[in-house]
């Protein structure tokens, strides 16, 4: 899969578009610290990912930048959090928590 350079103009105009030109805005060290930029191979992931929600009517997640340059998506609530975090090169990794059950889903 070829890996396109987005600008945050570039994302469509859904919930997850709008916030992945949000994080593709975000500069090295946005916390202040030493986080790095978020990377067009996970922002890429993660617009797939959230087209993919999109289009199967699933409820929308959480998306927020990892320290590291990825990007974590979450869906949670009382009784569970389902995750999928992106990392920097475009991997990925899937991770379910139910009330009193860990358990790691998948990994790319």
């Amino acid at each position: 899969m070829k890996i396109m350079q987005r600008k945050p103009s570039e994302f469509d105009e859904t919930v997850g578009g709008i916030r992945l030109s949000e994080l593709a805005a975000l500069k090295s060290r946005w916390d202040g610290n030493a986080a790095a930029q978020i990377s067009s191979a996970a922002l890429e992931t993660a617009r797939i990912f959230l087209q993919s929600t999109e289009k199967m009517k699933i409820k929308h997640p959480g998306v927020f930048p990892t320290e590291e340059g990825g990007v974590l998506i979450e869906w949670a609530d009382s009784s569970s959090v389902h995750s999928i975090e992106v990392f920097n090169g475009g991997r990925f990794e899937t991770f379910s928590l139910r009330a009193g059950i860990d358990s790691k889903l998948e990994e790319d």
